[in-house]
């Protein structure tokens, strides 16, 4: 590491350290120089130029990572990681992270490879050799692997949730505080809260982290017929919204009759509960007179902050988990549908030949994970989605 100046037209514009990372010992695995300058916009833009004038070339995305993956410093499930650690939102986005960025993961699938390899070189043995005395290959360890996958598979939801930060709608009639609620979950007024009806007309995201998890609070319009143009636009997106949510929070009036809101609750949220999500009526304005909490609703008031307390451990009970899966890229999901397939079909195979041409399959899809058997195209679009240079 060396201390100096960085100089524009001979004066000094900034006081800098210069690091040499010499081969192998580098991010890359390559030669590699870093200038640190001081914070701002000022300093590594004048670096950055400075650069460019001697002859350097701007990175592309992800040129850093995907040049350490071309080496064999990392593999494609520990890139994936580097990317994810960059866009953490909470604690435990992080951690998902850094288990792939410490290649846990692609030691599993590395060491299933390896298995599914040794089954079906004994297979492959005993075909080519009957008169030796070869034992005959034991399928007991690709059940444990067909598990291992399939559990992985089932808990691509749970992980996806907490990678990208769960959609939490609040919705119900207008007027029911919803945008209270909103307030009181963040402890500020990010939302305008009025007595009139109909106040919010748009939906409205923020991000609320919870124990380290990071979840998307939305706040939407009120669900009711109107001929107010604006309005009706407001609950086209509150639908919208509705439809991408993890889980739904119905907010109630509780000084009104809940019988009457039920049709209302139950014609809105059907679409959303029969594709999966969850559903949980909070009975707001506890703080009332006349205040009754329906049966399975959680009795909470936005205006004084009470069973705020347990309307968190609610969602928290569902969007709980994900820790133990990586989440899955669209081509990666695929690949590790098609190693399961490849490998169940193995384990029903009706001869040797066919059971060890199914394993070599899975052996392949397992590849494309830690990138060994990757195409190009599934290697550059996961490089794509990079922040330029890292």
């Amino acid at each position: 590491m060396r201390h100096g100046q960085l100089l524009v037209d001979g004066a000094a514009a900034d006081e800098v350290l210069a690091v040499w990372f010499a081969a192998p010992n580098s991010y890359t695995r390559e030669d590699v120089a870093e200038i640190h300058t001081h914070g701002g916009a000022v300093g590594p833009t004048l670096a950055l130029r400075a650069a460019l004038a001697a002859g350097a070339v701007p990175a592309g995305p992800g040129e850093f990572t995907a040049r350490a993956f071309a080496n064999g410093r990392i593999d494609l499930t520990q890139a994936q990681g580097v990317m994810e650690l960059i866009g953490a939102g909470g604690l435990r986005q992080a951690r998902q992270a850094m288990r792939l960025l410490h290649g846990e993961w692609g030691q599993r699938l590395e060491g299933w490879s390896q298995t599914i390899v040794g089954v079906r070189a004994a297979l492959e043995a005993a075909m080519d050799f009957p008169e030796d005395d070869i034992p005959t290959a034991t399928f007991a360890p690709l059940d444990d692997i067909l598990q291992g996958m399939r559990q992985l598979l089932d808990g691509q939801a749970a992980a996806a949730r907490l990678r990208d930060g769960p959609n939490v709608v609040l919705c119900g009639r207008p007027n029911a505080g919803k945008s209270a609620l909103l307030n009181a979950f963040l402890g500020y007024e990010r939302a305008i809260v009025s007595p009139a009806a109909g106040t919010t007309r748009d939906s409205l995201s923020e991000g609320l982290s919870v124990d380290g998890a990071l979840w998307q609070l939305v706040d939407t319009a009120g669900l009711r017929d109107s001929s107010d143009p604006l309005e009706q636009a407001g609950v086209q997106r509150t639908r919208a919204a509705m439809d991408a949510a993890d889980v739904i929070v119905w907010v109630t009036d509780g000084t009104e009759d809940f019988a009457a809101q039920q049709l209302d609750f139950e014609g809105s949220v059907s679409p959303a509960r029969a594709r999966g999500a969850a559903i949980i009526i909070a009975a707001n304005k506890a703080d009332l007179p006349n205040y009754v909490c329906p049966p399975d609703a959680i009795r909470v008031s936005a205006t004084t902050g009470s069973g705020l307390e347990g309307l968190v451990a609610a969602l928290q009970d569902i969007l709980g988990g994900g820790e133990e899966a990586f989440c899955l890229r669209e081509a990666h999901h695929t690949a590790l549908e098609q190693a399961a397939q490849s490998l169940a079909d193995a384990l029903t195979a009706p001869a040797a030949d066919a059971a060890a041409a199914d394993l070599a399959l899975a052996h392949e899809c397992l590849g494309v994970l830690t990138g060994r058997t990757a195409t190009p195209e599934v290697i550059e679009a996961l490089f794509a989605e990079f922040c330029v240079g890292k």
